[in-house]
């Protein structure tokens, strides 16, 4: 369990990020339920772009997707009538999917250099020489 919570986890990069939306409360459940904390788009952008030194057009075309990806993941977080398991499975789709469209606006060295910061993410850093 403590493993899937990880990867789960680890799939979730804006999670990471400080909540600083007022409109996100977490769905009604008792214990053992999941909560969707509220990306933050805005922030996630910012950290793309000074990763990635993104120009206005990339940020404007990879906003969208931001946005998209955060709401449906609180849709995701808020369906009580799935399994943990549906939950992980349709956020590692989302995830996945949601990467690629990203990658569809960035050259080839930001595809390569966002690759290795979602290697980071889910393998942790590489080891030191």
């Amino acid at each position: 369990m403590k493993l899937k919570l990880l990867a789960i986890l680890t799939l979730l990069p804006s999670l990471a990020i400080a909540q600083s939306t007022s409109d996100s409360t977490p769905p009604p459940g008792g214990g053992g339920q999941w909560h969707h904390q509220g990306g933050n788009p805005d922030a996630e952008l910012a950290r793309l772009t000074a990763k990635l030194t993104l120009t206005s057009d990339e940020q404007s075309e990879i906003k969208p997707v931001l946005v998209s990806k955060d709401e449906q993941m609180k849709n995701i977080f808020a369906n009580t009538s799935l399994t943990p398991a549906e939950k992980q499975e349709q956020m590692k789709t989302l995830s996945d999917s949601s990467k690629q469209k990203i990658e569809s606006y960035l050259t080839p060295a930001q595809v390569t250099l966002f690759e290795s910061m979602h290697d980071h993410k889910q393998h942790g850093p590489p080891p030191s020489a």
